[in-house]
């Protein structure tokens, strides 16, 4: 259990699935790694992760698609977080699906 600082206790985490496909800005003739605002997008991602809002993200084999684990308070404060990402803001990515989800074996730390 986290410990209460003087703003109150920790709001409740949750786990969210993000699914994420290429948008309109994306240049289909060049892989991720070359693609506008690659090490912004790359480095969004690693502050997410340092801060605890990240469990993982990546592609799916096709390369067309992205999944991410997102810790949030509310499947709102999860759209938010990603809101910010260069790819987000510049049209390479957008959000097609988030749901909370739920870790039926195994563990996620």
């Amino acid at each position: 259990m986290a410990v209460p600082d003087e703003a109150g206790p920790e709001p409740a985490r949750l786990l969210f699935a993000v699914m994420r496909e290429r948008g309109s800005g994306w240049d289909a003739s060049s892989p991720a790694d070359r693609q506008p605002h690659w090490e912004a997008h790359l480095a969004f991602l690693r502050e997410l992760a340092g801060h605890g809002a990240l469990q993982a993200a990546g592609p799916f084999d096709d390369g067309l698609d992205v999944m991410l684990l997102v810790w949030a308070a509310t499947r709102e404060e999860a759209e938010a977080r990603l809101a910010a990402d260069p790819w987000t803001v510049h049209g390479l990515l957008r959000t097609t699906r988030i749901a909370r989800w739920r870790v039926a074996v195994g563990t996620v730390p």
